[in-house]
């Protein structure tokens, strides 16, 4: 895993009869990467062109065929069933086995099965929505009647003033331009302040003809645009109608739009026939639907009846026909992702063979693919079984291609380290055979994560939550979960390993939920004879505050705890141990980078670029962290200890007066002689590494040139040696310049490049890794501030209501902002360490790395 797999470029020819079993058998086991051998040839001018043509077009019918499953098969299942019964319709898995298993014949049958479930399905459905159509209709025509006809009985004051004034009062205009029209009440007219009322008596007109006197409307109209239609109506006939309404009592269905739409019942009546025409458009433009509505009682009731009998009927028919969609979609669903799954397998089928190359002459096909060395005799067995299953007449051959293409990269893992390989792939992938920085990350990564979010409580939540996990492994791979539990399942064993970091680093920080583990005995004890704690052991006189003799055996002692200078003692340990992991990955990266080196055999690299950048990174930060374990292994209480030196000063103080060290910043003999040593080195290292390298390799390949015309000029071969030589040249050449052609120009910026990026990066970087130290003081004061203020609080009041409710507040912000907030904020910045201030060490320096991606049936 420290390195890619073995890759060998692998030729097949193919009888034509045998290329589809072949290429399935290969697809079976996944084991080859096949490359395209028709770059230049359009998707059309392909031989199986037409063949994927057909895969999308059966595709486009499943998609169809999938869309009516899911919008119809469960609201019909529950009309049929009822309400106590269930009505959910689960398709069976689609294994590998099932799908081959399952009889469906060319992709021609399958694709004429399907078009004749499509029009089956499309006539279905129009001839439902004919059937919703029609029972809206009654429906409403039912509401038109039965609401109606409450308003065309309180029209007799409408009557009496046509009788005595001979035509409708004029409306007041105020009255409908002003006022909003509220459809959520149940009755109201229009002109319900204009009409006298002074009338008295009038005559009944259900029993009145009302084409001798009146003109009658009566429909359904959208809620949304009754305001507009009451008011279109009122500006059209100048205020010479009466229009009442009432809301419909339940929302009716939208055939078209699929949604409930609340609507109104509305009569108008207006005089004469020249506002009829007008009235007509006006509806047809609201998209109010008219009814017919008997002038009568007697011719309403009958109409009515007919209308409940043509209901049942109508509802009955739907019925049968709901029964005949509902069996056409649950055989469709039982059998959708078997189609799904064989027509994508055969379009990755064909989409390979069309990578393919004829050859003519031979009537074969010649194929060039990909593989793992140690998977060529899988290769070779899954082509022979293809040969088998297509009867061919003679078998497919497969030989070993040698070639100077870089091959793509494939890093062999299992369920536990593929995790830690998609982290480090997602910021690029490794160049073939480059060195694979995913093992170290296994340790390195949740050890980082766990500086940040060092508690044992916390910890011990997180590791039980990954262990559920895990032990239900195989249900959750069968479910399909959503995006962030599929993260969390693909996660698993990173957030274990989390989790048991995170209890080792809370048993150093001596930290359980914020309260301190007194596992050993506090070697600390206060006393009245001072306001500083003494040691257990060294106590006898209190005044002096003697440290303990011994140590705490493991991690802080807990009375740092609740000691006065707790945090200046914590942040002072947690930073210098930031910057101990600072120095001590990024050296590990570049220790990385002089194996790559090595394996790729570029000696410049190594002596012109490992050399300087260990020199200039060590002589540096190497020695600020030897100040650091100098500085804690002396014993300052000691008598003529002095006082500690502050290491910020020394390491300032080593570039601004190289030439003078205080007293006060001396921490043994001869540092000062060290320092400038060290200084001077650093110094030396930024020229060599920004010179040496471009113009050696400008050396070299001019001689190279003088060499091989020297040779070309006397007419003697090159000699084998230099044919090597001059590989490896240009090899090493293409690998510094990115393919580009051998320019010193472009060599010596690139090599600027880098060199300005390590010498900034070296101090930027260190400073990055400081935040080890912030998140993880930040997640200690947080855990405080919720167990002092929250939980601490409740448990003062000694009433069980508020113990409650704080221990439930508590317990919340504990798992929402330290364990989910506060663990995804560690998780990012341990990412960034490692892609950032680890990886660019080493890691894809060039990204030339193409992941191996091998055809999966």
């Amino acid at each position: 895993m420290f390195r890619s797999e073995d890759m060998v470029l692998l030729r097949i020819y193919f009888q034509r009869t045998a290329a589809h079993a072949c290429v399935e058998e290969l697809g079976r086991r996944g084991v080859v990467e096949f490359r395209d051998l028709n770059v230049k040839a359009s998707a059309l001018q392909r031989t199986f062109a037409s063949e994927l043509k057909l895969c999308d077009e059966i595709q486009r019918k499943l998609r169809f065929l999938s869309d009516q499953v899911q919008r119809n098969l469960t609201v019909a299942s529950s009309r049929l069933e009822g309400p106590g019964q269930r009505n959910e319709i689960k398709a069976p898995g689609t294994s590998r086995e099932r799908v081959d298993a399952a009889d469906l014949g060319s992709l021609e049958d399958l694709d004429a099965q399907l078009r004749r479930l499509e029009v089956d399905l499309t006539e279905m459905n129009l001839h439902w929505d004919a059937l919703q159509r029609e029972l809206v209709a009654i429906l409403e025509h039912e509401y038109v009647l039965e609401l109606g006809t409450g308003i065309f009985s309180e029209a007799t004051a409408v009557q009496s003033t046509v009788s005595q004034y001979g035509t409708l009062p004029l409306l007041e205009a105020k009255d409908i331009l002003t006022e909003d029209i509220t459809p959520e009440e149940p009755h109201e007219s229009l002109d319900a302040r204009s009409m006298p009322h002074n009338l008295e008596g009038g005559i009944d007109l259900s029993c009145t003809p009302v084409n001798a006197l009146l003109n009658v409307f009566a429909g359904t109209v959208s809620t949304k645009h009754l305001s507009a239609f009451a008011r279109m109506i009122f500006r059209v006939s100048r205020g010479n109608s009466f229009l009442r309404w009432v809301s419909l009592p339940e929302p009716v269905l939208d055939v078209d739009s699929g949604e409930s739409v609340s609507k109104a019942v509305f009569v108008l009546f207006f005089p004469g026939q020249h506002l009829r025409l007008k009235f007509s458009r006006i509806c047809e433009g609201f998209y109010a639907t008219r009814y017919a509505f008997p002038d009568s009682n007697i011719e309403r009731n009958r109409l009515q009846s007919e209308l409940v009998q043509r209901r049942r009927e109508l509802e009955a028919v739907m019925e049968t026909t709901q029964r005949q969609r509902t069996d056409v979609l649950t055989d469709i669903a039982m059998n959708v992702e078997i189609w799904n799954a064989r027509v994508s397998k055969e379009k990755a089928i064909y989409y390979t063979l069309d990578k393919l190359n004829y050859d003519v002459s031979e009537r074969v096909f010649v194929g060039e693919c990909w593989c793992p060395r140690l998977e060529v005799e899988e290769a070779r067995a899954a082509i022979h079984i293809g040969d088998i299953r297509s009867n061919a007449q003679a078998p497919s051959v497969l030989e070993e291609r040698y070639t100077e293409e870089q091959p793509p990269t494939y890093f062999r893992c299992n369920r536990f380290t593929s995790v830690w390989q998609d982290i480090v792939e997602a910021y690029g992938v490794a160049g073939y055979k480059e060195m694979n920085p995913a093992p170290w990350s296994i340790a390195t990564f949740p050890f980082l994560f766990a500086i940040m979010f060092g508690d044992v409580g916390h910890g011990l939540l997180m590791t039980v939550a990954a262990l559920y996990v895990i032990f239900r492994e195989r249900q959750w791979k069968q479910r399909k979960l959503g995006d962030l539990l599929q993260a969390v399942y693909d996660g698993r064993y990173l957030i274990l390993l989390m989790g048991v970091f995170s209890i080792f680093t809370g048993l150093i920080y001596n930290e359980c939920f914020g309260i301190p583990l007194n596992l050993f005995g506090s070697t600390w004890k206060w006393t009245r004879g001072s306001a500083i704690a003494c040691g257990v052991d060294n106590c006898r006189n209190p005044g002096m505050s003697m440290p303990p003799k011994r140590t705490y055996p493991f991690g802080f002692d807990p009375a740092w705890k609740i000691a006065g200078n707790s945090l200046t003692m914590l942040n002072s340990f947690k930073m210098k141990l930031s910057i101990g992991f600072a120095v001590s990955q990024m050296t590990l990266g570049i220790i990385l980078s002089y194996y790559n080196a090595k394996f790729f055999t570029q000696t410049v690299d190594i002596w012109h670029v490992f050399v300087p950048q260990i020199f200039f990174f060590l002589g540096i930060f190497g020695y600020l962290l030897l100040l650091i374990f100098w500085k804690w292994s002396i014993n300052w209480n000691a008598p003529g200890a002095g006082s500690p030196p502050d290491l910020k000063a020394v390491l300032i103080g080593m570039f601004m007066s190289p030439a003078s060290l205080p007293p006060g910043l001396r921490l043994f003999q001869g540092q000062h002689i060290l320092q400038i040593a060290l200084l001077s080195i650093a110094v030396v290292t930024v020229p060599w590494m920004l010179f040496a390298k471009p113009f050696i390799l400008r050396h070299r390949f001019k001689r190279h040139q003088r060499e091989a015309y020297t040779r070309l000029h006397n007419g003697d071969p090159i000699s084998s040696g230099a044919e090597v030589e001059s590989t490896d040249l240009d090899q090493h050449s293409k690998s510094e310049t990115h393919g580009n052609e051998t320019s010193f120009a472009e060599l010596f910026v690139n090599n600027m490049i880098h060199t300005i990026e390590f010498v900034l990066g070296a101090i930027s970087n260190t400073a990055s890794y400081l935040r080890l130290w912030a998140l993880s003081l930040a997640h200690a004061e947080l855990t405080d501030v919720f167990l002092q203020k929250i939980l601490y609080t409740a448990l003062k009041t000694t009433n069980i209501l508020a113990v409650m409710v704080g221990f439930t507040l508590w317990l919340g912000l504990t798992i929402g902002v330290l364990m989910l907030m506060e663990s995804l904020s560690a998780f990012l910045h341990a990412l960034r360490l490692h892609w950032v201030e680890f990886q660019n060490k080493f890691y894809n320096l060039h990204g030339s790395g193409a992941k191996f991606t091998p055809l999966r049936l």
